[in-house]
This record gives C-alpha cells, structure tokens and sequence, in this order.
C-alpha cells in the first residue's frame, strides 16, 4: 500500500476511534459536575439546577470529601429535589468519598449543605451508572427454571438449582458458560417432579447440599447431598412424625456438618429444622412465626432463620448450629406487621445480616452480636406480587447485592454506610430469581426466567458490581 493511501488510512482509522470513543464518553458523561465546592466561612449552602437526557435509567452520586483530613468537610448535607440523599449522620469526616444510587427527574434541584474548616472542600459529581452485564445470555441452552445460586469461591463456580429439571447446573463465573449438569437431584430421572429450590456449597466436604421441595403431583420433598468429586447423589426423603416435609431454603455449616432448612405448610412451616449430613438424624425446633429464609455464620457455628406472621413484624431467629442446636435469641424488627425477609445473606468477617423484605420495600441490617437491627434501607423491588427476591454478601468488599423477580434493577448496598450505592441495569425483560456472588473477582452470577418467551426456558447473567 502506497504511503500517502496507508496514512490516509490510518487517519480514518484513528477518527473513527476518536468518534466511538466520544459516543463511549458522551454516553457515561457526567450529568453534573465534577464541581469543587471550597468552604470560606466554615459554612456553605449552594443551589445547583441541571437536567438529564433519560430519566428512566439509574444514576450515581459521587462525593470526595477533600484531600486529608485537614481538607474534610466535617458536615455535610446533600438534598436532589426536595429529598435528603445524604444526611449529616453520613457524609462528615469520617469518610474520603461517597457512592450513592439516586432517581433524579429530567429537570433537577440539588442543594448542598456543607460545613468545616476554611479551605476544606468537596468534589461532587452525577453521571449514569455504567452497564455492568457482562455475558450475552441469549445463547444459553439447556437451562429450565434456574432457582438459587451458590458459589465455590476456590473453583470460581457457581452451582445453580434448576427447579423444572431437577438439576443442578455449575457455571464457570470467568468465561460466563455452563460446564457441567447434574440431574436427578431428586433421586429419579423424571422431570419436574422433584422442584429443587436451595442450595448451599459446603466448601470442607466440596459437595453441594440441595433441597427439593416437591410438586403437586409428588409432594414428598427431600435432600440431596451431590458430591462434586464423583457426581453422586444422595437424596433422603423428610418426614416429621410421620409427615412429609416440603423444604425450599437450605444452609449448611461445614464445621458441624449440618445442614439446616424450613418447611412450607401447616404446623411444619413453624419449625426449624436441621439435619445431620453424616447420619441423617433430624431435629426440629418450634418457633411462633412461619419461618421463611435460613442462613449460616460458620465463624459462629450459628444458623439463622427469618420469621413471619400475619399479626406482627418480621423477626430472625438465631440457633446454635452444633447439637442439641438450642435457641440463642430472637431480634425483632421495624418492619411492617405481615410482611416476611423473604431471603437472608450474612457476611460472617462483620457478623452482620441482610434480610430482604419486599412487601416494606427495604432491606433490613442486624447485628447478630448485639442482637439488634441497625438500619433499614429502601431498595428499588418493583411491583410486587408473590415475594420473590434473593441477596448475597461479598465478605471482602462488605457489599450486598439485591435482586427482586419484579424489578430489572439490581440493588448494590455498602454495608459500611449503610447506603444503596449503585442500582445496575439488567436488560429488559429479565426477572431475577436468585444471585450468589464470587467475592474475589466481585461478580455477581444471577439466575432469571423472563428473556425467553417460555416459564421453562431461563438463563444465567453475570454482572461486574462496583467497588467501594
């Protein structure tokens, strides 16, 4: 190719890098700001109007409190269109920056507040949350009705209960695939007859402990222990005094080797149960509320189960997960009477639980130690008809991600400020199921059943979660 053809070729080729990288840019400009607001009279309260182009789309405020601790501002206060986004209790000196997830209008008000030593000073900023999808699902095949999610996080797999095939399917986080199939987790072949919902990886034993609540046409549910070495399964049906018991939730503490469940329906569902995985023995004990969601602490040998009733707030019950698996205490909660924590994740390092209650719209924070709830947090959770959400925990970066089958936004919440920091965009159509998260590359993996036309046809998303 002659010199001046290959240069002028090259020139085109850089402006049409140029051009896709302004289009790139344009499309995750800020909205407002990054503006330097320096305080001269240790007091300072600014008025600021802007707009956005698509009001629809989740958006982030950005504070940096000053460069060091002699620059911080030491209060501050930040209000979009009437509605405090930042109080006092918050944004002070104690923190360098703040993320928060906001819903602004096409045309906006933002006051701030601020207060500290002369010359301290703060950077604020709005832009839309980035797109954080990182798989294309479209060409997934094979997958039924993906439930619950739970993740090896030395393999970096995910195990996925599927509860039309009565399998569960391991997925590679990395290169967003299914690697492998495991059926019959029931303990037959036949399809949708067995409905596995929970799981829950045992990392000392690598096997994975699944429930199978059972269906109309077989209501006898189960629990099968799969074992990742092998491939087998080793399903016990459950009874208690003679009944069937219909399980959906599972945890398992790894130090006990015990597992621990609810179970739907009359006189069952107010029981907790648990399970030794080496003999089969169960255990039960009664409680006053129906019990929905269950969790381990295996750094506390505790489980814990959500509780509900018709007449009263939500509670969580904490139970010694060594035998004879004795109460340790009950916390109740501000939520509203008749509402339930349909699912609970805890970050064992900070002995801190996430209960999700959609009927209230909030996410709840319980310190376990203390035994008291320490915040409840509004979330985005859609219209919401039967309850159906799911959260998990990443321990390192003390995040919790929330999903909710009747909303496309996924709710990311520092569990250090106790704020809703990112709200991520999930393609139109999705209806989320479950979500586990492999802590050390920060992804989420998420179950969902609504791109495909079909019940029966779901597929998996991985998204990137931001970090603190």
């Amino acid at each position: 190719m002659p010199v001046r053809k290959l240069l002028k070729h090259f020139a085109l080729s850089v402006f049409a890098f140029l051009l896709l990288a302004a289009a790139s840019h344009t499309a995750l400009a800020q909205t407002f700001g990054p503006e330097t607001f320096t305080i001269t009279k240790k007091r300072a309260n600014i008025t600021r109007n802007f707009s956005v182009i698509d009001a629809s789309i989740p958006y982030t405020l950005k504070v940096t409190n000053g460069r060091d601790g002699g620059t911080r501002i030491k209060k501050g206060k930040v209000i979009l269109n009437g509605k405090e986004i930042l109080s006092k209790k918050v944004f002070s000196s104690k923190f360098a920056g703040l993320v928060v997830a906001i819903s602004p209008a096409q045309q906006n008000e933002l006051t701030i507040s601020l207060k500290g030593p002369e010359g301290s000073f703060a950077t604020i900023s709005i832009e839309p949350t980035p797109n954080a999808l990182l798989n294309d699902p479209s060409s997934q095949r094979g997958i039924g009705y993906p439930y619950c999610v739970t993740v090896d996080q030395a393999t970096h797999r995910a195990y996925v209960t599927d509860r039309h095939l009565d399998s569960i399917l391991e997925f590679d986080v990395a290169q967003s695939s299914v690697t492998e199939t495991f059926s019959g987790i029931d303990g037959d072949q036949t399809v949708g007859n067995g409905a596995t919902s929970g799981a829950q990886f045992n990392p000392n034993a690598r096997t994975i402990v699944a429930v199978n609540e059972g269906t109309v046409n077989n209501p006898s549910g189960s629990l099968a222990v799969l074992d990742l070495s092998t491939g087998s399964v080793n399903v016990t049906q459950l009874f208690d005094s003679g009944n069937i018991l219909n399980p959906v939730y599972v945890a398992v503490n790894p130090n006990s080797n015990v597992a621990a469940f609810n179970a739907r329906y009359a006189a069952s569902g107010r029981r907790a149960y648990f399970f030794n995985i080496a003999t089969g023995a169960i255990s039960s004990r009664g409680e006053p509320m129906t019990l929905n969601g269950v969790a381990a602490n295996s750094m506390t040998n505790q489980f814990i189960f959500t509780g509900t009733d018709a007449d009263s707030a939500p509670a969580l019950f904490l139970y010694s997960a060594l035998a004879p698996f004795q109460r340790i205490r009950r916390i109740d909660s501000t939520a509203r009477a008749g509402t339930s924590f349909e699912r609970i994740a805890i970050n064992p390092a900070t002995n801190i639980a996430v209960a999700v209650n959609q009927r209230d719209g909030a996410v709840f924070l319980f310190d376990l130690e203390a035994g008291n709830q320490t915040a409840r947090i509004p979330i985005n959770v859609g219209e919401v008809g039967e309850p159906s959400a799911d959260v998990a925990v990443n321990p390192e970066t003390n995040l919790a991600v929330v999903v909710s089958r009747y909303t496309t936004r996924v709710s990311v919440i520092s569990l250090t400020t106790k704020l809703v920091m990112a709200e991520l965009l999930l393609p139109a159509g999705v209806r989320p199921l479950g979500v586990g998260v492999d802590n050390q590359s920060n992804r989420a993996v998420i179950s969902e059943n609504g791109l495909s036309s079909t019940e029966r046809n779901g597929s998996l998303l991985v998204i990137q979660l931001p970090t603190p």
